[in-house]
């Protein structure tokens, strides 16, 4: 399990994985901007733009991202930083039953028309 829970100026990212660097991270400053701007799937240029224009360097800002890929608490992908950890609580998914749209079940065969 890779969960975080924010308490307004600290993130406490438990991780239980067998990859797991660290049991508990406290992430702050910087590096939690990071990681809330990855939970978002923001751009890597548009949060470096936005760092950048904070007047944070880019060298803390690359040090940073760095950190956290390391750690194995965000991904590069497709030129997005993706945050893996999921909030603690989460919310729950919708049943497919409760789905307004109606859902497919996969496991029930069709009825063949008789020829």
């Amino acid at each position: 399990m890779l969960s975080m829970r924010d308490s307004g100026d600290e993130i406490t990212v438990e991780d239980t994985r067998a990859i797991a660097v660290e049991r508990e991270h406290r992430v702050k400053g910087l590096a939690r901007e990071i990681l809330l701007a990855a939970d978002e799937g923001t751009p890597d240029a548009r949060l470096r733009e936005r760092l950048s224009a904070a007047n944070v360097m880019l060298t803390e800002i690359d040090g940073a991202i760095a950190d956290r890929i390391a750690r194995k608490l965000i991904v590069r992908l497709d030129a997005r930083l993706v945050g893996l950890p999921l909030w603690n609580p989460h919310i729950s998914m919708p049943a497919p039953t409760a789905f307004p749209g109606g859902y497919f079940d996969r496991r029930v065969r069709p009825v063949s028309a008789a020829t």
